[in-house]
């Protein structure tokens, strides 16, 4: 997998972590699964415009994945855990989706649920994503500008 797809990836990743509700303690945290079913160059091969401040290209890639959502609760709050979920991903609006990368997010199914302790019970929840990552070009911090050249050599 090339740098760019990688990154796609995390980004795709991190979108998903960024939509769910917040939870009350770490054991809670619900995990994110994704199966790419294609990943394409954006634009041209790749390609996609150039940026002007800082100067450079950008390049994307389009993602199309299922995305398996864990989500974890008490075994008395595990409906209201998967709706809560569901509803963070499929409600959020056009500009929040549009600003994280994600053009469209679809319900695919939710699973059965199992346990994972006596007090804590897991459900997987489906939902087909359509994803584009564009790389935007940083500005460069601590680049050498000159490299002196009256260096003076001694002998040992």
């Amino acid at each position: 997998m090339d740098t760019i797809s990688a990154e796609a990836v995390a980004g795709l990743n991190a979108a998903l972590v960024a939509l769910l509700p917040a939870v009350a303690a770490p054991a809670l945290t619900p995990d994110v699964s994704i199966q790419l079913q294609t990943i394409s160059p954006s634009g041209l091969g790749g390609f996609v415009g150039i940026n002007d401040l800082p100067p450079g290209e950008i390049y994307g890639r389009k993602i199309d994945a299922i995305v398996v959502i864990g989500v974890k609760a008490a075994p008395n709050q595990i409906d209201a855990a998967v709706a809560a979920a569901g509803n963070a991903l499929l409600a959020a609006d056009r500009a929040t989706l549009g600003t994280l990368g994600v053009q469209r997010i679809t319900l695919d199914e939710a699973g059965e649920t199992s346990a994972l302790s006596a007090t804590l019970v897991v459900r997987p929840v489906r939902f087909r994503v359509l994803y584009e990552f564009l790389k935007i070009p940083v500005d460069p911090e601590g680049l050498i500008q000159q490299i002196p050249l009256n260096i003076q050599l001694q002998q040992i």
